[in-house]
């Protein structure tokens, strides 16, 4: 299985086409922020 996991930057950013994606591969979709990006690599990082 591919896992896709989807960070979502900026007001642009469609949550729930990130939530499906993320649901599709078993993963889990992330709302991101410049300042948040070492915290969010080290979540996905549990998945594996």
């Amino acid at each position: 299985m591919i896992r896709v996991f989807p960070i979502g930057y900026g007001k642009g950013a469609n949550e729930n086409v990130l939530k499906s994606i993320a649901d599709a591969t078993h993963t889990k979709a992330y709302k991101g922020e410049v300042k948040d990006i070492k915290q969010i690599f080290a979540e996905i990082a549990t998945f594996f």
